[in-house]
């Protein structure tokens, strides 16, 4: 029983025994800036891939073209599925929406901290669900 009760006060003592203050002991607003910096550039990097593979696809459907190559080997090579381009646009409708009202939320949820991370973090989870949930009844 002492070792239980020793445990308890022994793993409360850091938060109780802090010299910040209650808001400044999880997120400092640098790091939460820093934070949001890198998402936002994450995305834009994922941006440009997509801009780029598309536009890299497109070279080879031309060229394919110009070289009279069969049908069979280009539908081969090139991998072609007719919903590809719809469901990638819904995917990322349903990403922008869940950050979207991730940041709705945190916004009505100051002073920003660790909670606002999980916010996002949800939100996000909830878009990436709500797209799974597409797909599989689409199919159907």
């Amino acid at each position: 029983m002492k070792r239980i009760t020793f445990t308890l006060f022994a793993s409360l003592a850091p938060s109780v025994l802090n010299a910040q203050s209650f808001s400044e002991a999880f997120a400092d607003s640098d790091m939460l800036k820093i934070g949001i910096a890198v998402i936002c550039m994450g995305l834009a990097m994922l941006f440009i891939l997509e801009m780029f593979r598309r536009f890299f696809d497109f070279q080879i459907k031309s060229k394919a073209l110009e070289m009279r190559v069969p049908e069979e080997l280009a539908s081969v090579i090139l991998n072609d599925k007719p919903g590809k381009d719809r469901k990638s646009g819904i995917k990322w409708s349903f990403i922008f929406a869940g950050l979207g009202f991730g940041l709705t939320l945190v916004h009505y949820t100051r002073p920003w901290g660790t909670h606002s991370f999980a916010i996002m973090a949800f939100s996000l989870a909830a878009a990436f669900f709500g797209y799974y949930c597409y797909i599989r009844f689409s199919e159907k």
